[in-house]
Order: structure tokens, then C-alpha cells, then sequence
């Protein structure tokens, strides 16, 4: 009989299949940490265990579009973090950072849960399957290289803790959450929405005022460039608000509009939590209020 003071560990792991990730790193697998870890898919065990589920029929798709994996060890493991499908869960917050500097949606992920090292599986089911958006947002040239990867470890490093402090709470916790919801959105105007939710969340004046005008002003400093790409970045911005308000307030966003400015936002929200993620002690600056707010003034004054 069990102990339950000493309850036994959990003995299986989980492989999170990605579609069309070309693997470029210069290993076969990448350590992110401690029963994390991405690897290529060609040559394993996994590939060989998708290869059988294809053949019995549990997969009818491509399996040659899979190239790579993240594995997951539960061992070590809290037992609400390993729930996926959940934006709060494990797998969805590391995918959601694939996603981040990838700077596109996973259209097509499949995993896997085995016990006995991929030998066989215990289940699978698709994770994500292609949305009605990704037409609109997903990237074709996007890979999985060297570059890539030490930066999801890095954001991951960033991350984790913070998000295991606060339980999901905080600016760069929330922001990520509705990243997230942004591409698990099956239609654009709902995309941007959340898009501008997750901005709202970073750069939300501390004050009533003009809030759309600030945030549209910090978001354009804080990405730096050149004048003129701080001031196109600044009307973009605005532009994304009457998009949002057309749809907030109960009327109908141009579709067209929806189609030329959302995949542009998508890619520069990405943009903006990388480098709150990569960058040495940013996230701590948004996350204390009293660090963003003098962030948001050092924005504002040294304009």
C-alpha cells in the first residue's frame, strides 16, 4: 500500500509533437530544464511510436511534417501543471513561448503520453489543430536553430519562476495568457482583441486619461528604432484601436482591416514579450508596479 506521505512518482513522460518546425539546431536535443527538453524527431523513439499510431490508423495525417518534439518527464512535476490544454498548464505556457518567438500560431500539435519510454503510448490526441486565423498568421519560414532555441530556454528561465510566484497573476503573466488566447482565437477580430488586452496589460497608464494614445506612445518608444519606425509604430497602434473599438462597442470591424493590420500586431506583440522574456531583468519592471511605473515615465519624458 502506498504511503501517503510518500506518494509514488509519476513514472511516464509526455512528447508534444510540432508541425512543420524544421530542426536546424546543431544537436540532436536541447536541454530547456531539468525533464524539459526539445528534441528532433527524426531517428527516435517517438517518431518510431507516431509512425505505428499512423499505421493503425490513430493519426490519418502527414507524419513527415513533424519534425520536432518537446518531452516532457512528469516525475518531478506538479500534478495541475501537467493538465494540458489548459492555458495555465505546462505544455500550453511552453508552447505559448514557441509561439512567442516563432511569432506565429502552432497550427497542428499532437501529443503523446507513454510509460515505458515511448514504447508504447498510454493516449494521444491532437493538441491544437489549425484555427480559422492561421491562414492570416502563420509563417512558413519559421525553424527551430540554434538562435531559437537558446532564446525559448531563456524566456522559459524568465518565466517559470515568475509565473510559479505568482500562480498566473501579474502584467507578464496575463499578457502571455491572452498571447495565447489570441491564436487559439478562431477569428481575427477576436485575435485582436486579445492582442490589444495583452498590450493593455504591459502598458496601461497608471492613471485615467487618454490610455489609448499612451499606451500606442509607450509601445512605439519601448520597441525603440528610428524616428520614423517610432511613429509608424505609433499610428499603427492607433489604427489597431479603432479596429478594437469598432468590435468592443457592438459594431463589425472591417475585414479588410482585420486582414492587413492583425498579422502585423501578432507579430509585433510577440516581438514586445520576447524581449521582455530575453532581456535581463525586464519582466521584473513590469511585473512591480512601482518599476513600471517609472518604465512608463522614463518612456514618456526621454521621448
Amino acid at each position: 500500500m502506498d504511503n501517503p506521505a510518500h506518494p509514488r512518482p509519476r513514472d511516464y513522460a509526455l512528447a508534444v509533437l510540432f508541425h512543420l518546425d524544421d530542426w536546424r539546431v546543431t544537436t540532436d536535443h536541447f536541454v530547456i530544464a531539468p525533464g524539459i527538453s526539445l528534441h528532433r524527431l527524426e531517428g527516435t523513439a517517438v517518431e518510431q511510436l507516431y509512425l505505428r499510431l499512423c499505421d493503425s490508423g490513430h493519426d490519418d495525417g502527414e507524419p513527415f511534417y513533424f519534425r520536432s518534439f518537446l518531452q516532457v518527464d512528469a516525475r518531478n512535476q506538479d500534478d495541475y501543471l501537467l493538465d494540458y490544454g489548459d492555458p495555465y498548464s505546462l505544455v500550453d505556457r511552453f508552447c505559448n513561448l514557441i509561439a512567442v518567438r516563432q511569432q506565429h500560431p502552432l497550427d497542428l500539435v499532437r501529443i503523446i503520453r507513454s510509460s515505458d519510454r515511448f514504447l508504447t503510448s498510454d493516449s494521444t490526441q491532437i493538441l491544437y489543430a489549425p484555427g480559422g486565423q492561421t491562414e492570416f498568421l502563420l509563417r512558413i519560414d519559421a525553424v527551430l536553430d540554434d538562435d531559437t532555441v537558446s532564446d525559448i530556454a531563456t524566456a522559459w528561465r524568465t518565466l517559470d519562476p515568475l509565473w510559479r510566484k505568482s500562480r498566473s497573476a501579474g502584467r507578464v503573466c496575463n499578457a502571455l495568457t491572452y498571447f495565447y488566447y489570441s491564436w487559439r482565437s478562431p477569428y481575427l477580430d477576436q485575435v485582436c482583441l486579445h492582442l490589444m488586452i495583452a498590450l493593455e496589460c504591459l502598458f496601461a497608464p497608471h492613471h485615467a486619461g487618454e490610455s489609448t494614445h499612451q499606451i500606442a506612445f509607450s509601445v512605439a518608444q519601448f520597441m525603440g528604432g528610428k524616428p520614423d519606425e517610432i511613429e509608424r509604430r505609433f499610428d499603427f497602434i492607433r489604427k489597431l484601436y479603432s479596429v478594437r473599438s469598432a468590435v468592443v462597442h457592438g459594431g463589425h470591424a472591417d475585414e479588410d482591416k482585420l486582414v492587413e493590420l492583425v498579422p502585423e500586431a501578432f507579430v509585433l506583440v510577440a516581438k514586445l514579450l520576447l524581449r521582455i522574456l530575453i532581456t535581463p531583468g525586464t519582466a521584473r519592471e513590469f511585473d512591480e508596479e512601482s518599476k513600471r511605473r517609472q518604465l512608463l515615465r522614463s518612456l514618456l519624458f526621454h521621448a
